[in-house]
């Protein structure tokens, strides 16, 4: 399936270059970025606190302190009606104590906003992101790197003046390690169609489908699955004032064995008192909302709200996640912004964990995020910033707390 990831990404990336190559009408701008970070983690292994990893070895200590540096460049290119922009960076991450964990991570891009006339447009998209898996999905101490590719495409049709049709087509892959099975990855192929009413003014209403068709591999118990939903929606927007956004409907995940998939477990694994896999249906009322004020000159805010039936990361499993988050931003002056968040998750995990002992796994988050961002200069920022989070699981060594204090140094020019 590796073959099958390469010749996505070349295929994506030889479209969004063909577009750059073509002759610039309008105008072309590059932007270079670097960022110096540096943050205390008092719990980097996300572990209990009466659970630190290394304890055998004589290391109780649970956090560490971490130097982040990246560096990028983003490239805007416009031909009047249609626009592409493309993105790279890349960053290291070095640990004090923990040097083990020291690791490179990149992102690259792009996507295409195009318009045929005034009745047909769409954009085209492509990222490429590899990263540091978080220890709570992969159940180790060791590091392990996720490489996540997402293609995906929309194309929107005006039938009428009053009628609009979407679609949406994606491809979206996950290259994930776990403990024993090296391989493991994701394959989706998702597809959305939307139809929209706008004949009420500032209100859009609409009715929306989306069907999925994924399956997991290289790993024992390995699932495919189809699932699909169906939604109501509603966008209503005042502006400079307020924004809604909302859906409502029902989504049904049916899994299966993957019969193209049969890697064994590997001695010790999957053999667990409980372990029932995560074949079977997974199906509920589904939806989301979001709301969003300005509040004064200089205050916003925003409330949002969710359920949604998804895909664990550390196995083949679905997941029911239900939360909401609550957050304020307040503009000092020009140069100052400050934010504050609150989130708050309950995740359902089905069956057994093919990695670990446990089944049937459920998760209560807790998330608050505080940050200042202070534009020093026109090409210089700097943002000091707080993180805490809270984890209350039904599996033992997935309860933990975390906070994290930092501060970034991002420099940037437009050319």
């Amino acid at each position: 399936m590796a073959v099958g990831g390469r010749r996505i990404s070349g295929a994506a990336i030889s479209v969004l270059l063909f577009l750059a190559a073509q002759p610039v009408a309008a105008a072309t701008f590059l932007s270079p970025h670097a960022t110096l970070g540096y943050e205390h983690n008092s719990n980097v292994f996300m572990r209990p606190s009466d659970a630190p990893p290394f304890a055998a070895e004589g290391l109780t200590a649970l956090g560490d302190t971490i130097l982040d540096y990246k560096a990028g460049l983003g490239a805007e290119l416009d031909w009047g009606m249609d626009e592409l922009t493309l993105h790279a960076e890349g960053t290291r991450e070095q640990y004090d104590s923990f040097s083990f964990l020291d690791h490179y991570e990149y992102s690259l891009g792009g996507n295409l906003n195009w318009r045929l006339g005034s009745v047909v447009d769409g954009t085209v998209a492509f990222v490429q992101s590899r990263y540091a898996a978080p220890f709570t999905e992969t159940l180790t101490t060791s590091l392990l790197l996720d490489t996540e590719r997402t293609a995906a495409a929309t194309v929107r049709f005006l039938l009428t003046p009053e009628w609009r049709l979407d679609l949406n087509p994606e491809l979206h892959q996950i290259d994930s390690p776990l403990p024993g099975f090296p391989e493991f990855k994701l394959r989706e192929t998702i597809g959305t169609a939307d139809l929209d009413y706008l004949g009420f003014g500032k209100l859009t209403a609409g009715l929306q489908f989306t069907d999925t068709r994924g399956r997991y591999e290289e790993i024992a118990e390995a699932t495919r699955y189809q699932q699909r939903e169906i939604d109501l929606t509603a966008n209503y927007k005042v502006s400079g004032f307020s924004t809604f956004s909302a859906s409502a409907g029902y989504t049904r995940r049916d899994s299966e064995p993957n019969p193209a998939d049969s890697t064994p477990a590997p001695a010790g694994l999957g053999a667990f008192a409980g372990y029932e896999g995560a074949a079977g249906t997974t199906s509920g009322a589904t939806g989301s909302l979001k709301y969003q004020r300005q509040f004064t000159g200089r205050t916003s805010g925003y409330l949002s709200l969710f359920r949604r039936v998804d895909s664990y990361g550390a196995g083949a499993n679905p997941e029911i996640d239900t939360g909401g988050e609550v957050g304020v931003t307040w503009k000092a002056d020009p140069k100052i912004t400050v934010s504050l968040s609150y989130g708050l998750a309950r995740d359902q995990i089905k069956g057994g964990l093919i990695v670990v002992n446990a089944a049937n796994r459920t998760d209560r988050t807790q998330t608050a995020v505080f940050d200042v961002r202070y534009a020093a200069l026109s090409w210089l920022t700097i943002r000091p910033y707080a993180n805490w989070d809270k984890v209350i699981s039904t599996f033992t060594l997935g309860n933990y707390s975390a906070t994290i204090l930092g501060v970034d140094v991002t420099g940037r020019l437009r050319w």
